[in-house]
């Protein structure tokens, strides 16, 4: 009967090449935490600017006069989102008011309501423009919120200045995460 036997340099060997894959272990394991470090640090490290598409903006000036406009920008996590926001006067649409006048011409362009918090405000998407939204907002939102925004108030300002049209609403356009 044979039995197994083991030179001493075998065994020196064996510990040894061990020795080398505990090695490479920590070493793919510390350069895994690295990479993962570097990744979530990515978004600081090479910020990110979002725009609202042109196209939707374009659109979404054909529902009347463009009075004022500006751009509001925000930034989260190492990514910058700039909406437009839109001072427009609708004309007479024959609706008890703007917010309606300006909800009813959006939506013939395929806007579709998201959230009604009529007549101060209503928020609309749209799915041809992909990530991007709307808040339409009535002039009494401004005379109830005043001063939640002095960019935008100073925007209702100007566009009264224009006009002191009774249908005139803004619009803030955004892309969206979803």
């Amino acid at each position: 009967m044979r039995t197994a036997t083991t030179c001493p340099g075998e065994a020196h060997m064996s510990r040894h090449a061990g020795g080398k894959e505990h090695a490479l272990s920590r070493w793919t394991t510390s350069g895994l935490i690295v990479v993962l470090l570097a990744a979530s640090a990515c978004s600081e490290l090479f910020p990110t600017t979002i725009r609202v598409d042109e196209g939707a903006i374009s659109e979404v000036r054909t529902i009347g006069k463009v009075l004022a406009e500006s751009e509001t920008e925000s930034t989260w996590d190492g990514v910058t989102s700039i909406s437009k926001v839109l001072a427009i006067d609708i004309g007479d649409q024959g609706h008890a008011d703007a917010t309606t006048g300006a909800y009813k011409l959006l939506q013939k362009h395929g806007w579709l309501l998201s959230i009604d918090k009529h007549p101060q405000s209503i928020y609309m998407e749209s799915h041809k423009w992909g990530h991007v939204g709307l808040m339409i907002k009535s002039v009494g939102y401004f005379d109830s919120h005043g001063g939640i925004d002095p960019d935008e108030d100073e925007l209702v300002k100007d566009a009264f200045a224009k006009s002191n049209s009774n249908n005139m609403v803004v619009l803030e356009i955004e892309h969206t995460d979803e």
